[in-house]
């Protein structure tokens, strides 16, 4: 018997094959799907030892592949609803091994606006519905002192960030915007790119409209990154980062030994004066403490495998910049000798997120439309990236802590 799910009109359901095994619940603050009496077991053998998660997303399907990490056979494949594809946030795993995913419905002609959360059991069985009522919810997800951390780009001219307890699953706080103390909140549009547990604090980074007199030089200073620091002990905002000059887009946070590294997206265009890869923030101090340059401009997303390793993804949006002879890749950066060996990506490709697994960097890639390209890609032993699952919309992977290293 093979469980597949459905969303619809406002409402979630799951179908069996077989016979009814959920019930049709509406949509709820925070709606826990429960199995009905008498449950349902499936027959897909049994989990992997070493899982791999895949997110397929697009507004035509969505999908959640579970597969063996060790020779990439498919576990098992569920249905997910479509959705719009978000930069920042793609899938997470809690503390207790449940995989969380956000998607958004909004503005595909549907008669019914829909986005929320879904938390899925380490074997893909739908646990939990989380409806926040923001708009989108896909800026990232991060767990600390027992809370999850959901980010919602923009709840009209602000994003916010719920609290959700990871036992009871309730919603135990929100906050709605993040600023500098003594400033009016109401001046400051912020929309919230990227959430992160950096050295036991919540970082929540966004960005807003530069200060009106500042002489821009190109269409990229409107991106004026803001970063939020929450203390998850107490739940209250802890302080605000000032200071970083507009220009500035962060898509990814990395704790390096309890400092964050900021990844410039934009580095090395016209705005920046000098040129800015990675900046170095003390949550502590809320404070940059350094800052620093790659070989190659343009980091994106970084993993951090190992005590000695991170792994950096650089993409190059602009046809200009590549015709300049920007490449995209990944570089492996060695923490102790600081030496990099770089990995170009394989022709245009531009990869959508990453993930390590065993030492092996993985990368998701998505086009517009089918294409035989899309998928999973990993390192090979030639040292190239090499296509390992096809999937279309592929655009998030993920492996649990224990097989990344």
């Amino acid at each position: 018997m093979v469980i597949d799910g459905g969303w619809s009109n406002g409402k979630i359901r799951i179908r069996v094959i077989g016979r009814l095994c959920f019930r049709v619940f509406p949509v709820a603050l925070v709606l826990v799907m429960a199995t009905a009496a008498g449950g349902c077991h499936e027959t897909l053998g049994q989990l992997p030892e070493n899982p791999g998660y895949l997110r397929a997303s697009s507004p035509r399907l969505g999908s959640l592949t579970i597969f063996d990490s060790d020779t990439f056979e498919v576990y098992r494949t569920v249905e997910l609803p479509d959705s719009w594809v978000s930069d920042s946030h793609r899938l997470e795993i809690d503390p207790m091994g449940r995989i969380w995913i956000a998607y958004t419905q909004d503005g595909m002609d549907r008669v019914v606006r829909r986005w929320g959360v879904l938390v899925f059991s380490p074997e893909g069985d739908l646990e939990h519905e989380l409806d926040l009522g923001c708009a989108p919810p896909d800026s990232g997800i991060a767990f600390a002192n027992g809370f999850a951390f959901v980010a919602c780009a923009a709840s009209g001219f602000s994003g916010k960030v719920y609290v959700v307890d990871l036992q009871s699953m309730e919603l135990v706080k929100s906050f709605d915007r993040v600023h500098p103390p003594g400033e009016d909140p109401s001046k400051l549009d912020f929309y919230i790119n990227a959430v992160a547990e950096v050295g036991g604090y919540v970082l929540v980074v966004g960005f807003g409209n530069p200060p009106r007199d500042y002489p821009r030089l190109t269409n990229h200073s409107a991106t004026y990154t803001r970063v939020g620091v929450i203390d998850p002990e107490t739940l209250t905002f802890r302080g605000y980062l000032t200071g970083v000059e507009p220009g500035l887009r962060v898509q990814s946070v990395l704790d390096i030994d309890g400092k964050a590294w900021l990844f410039n997206e934009l580095s090395h265009l016209e705005e920046h004066a000098p040129r800015t890869d990675v900046y170095v923030m003390d949550p502590e101090t809320v404070e940059i403490v350094d800052r620093f340059n790659l070989g190659h401009p343009f980091p994106i997303w970084a993993v951090r495998p190992d005590e000695e390793t991170v792994y950096v993804y650089h993409r190059v949006r602009f046809t200009r910049l590549r015709e300049a002879g920007y490449l995209s890749g990944v570089t492996k950066l060695n923490l102790a000798t600081w030496e990099e060996t770089f990995i170009p990506s394989p022709r245009l490709i531009h990869f959508k997120d990453m993930a390590v697994y065993q030492g092996i960097p993985c990368l998701t890639y998505r086009t517009q439309r089918e294409s035989e390209d899309s998928g999973l890609w990993c390192l090979n032993e030639a040292g190239e990236l090499e296509q390992k699952i096809h999937q279309d919309y592929a655009i998030g992977i993920l492996f649990p802590p224990s097989a990344d290293g």
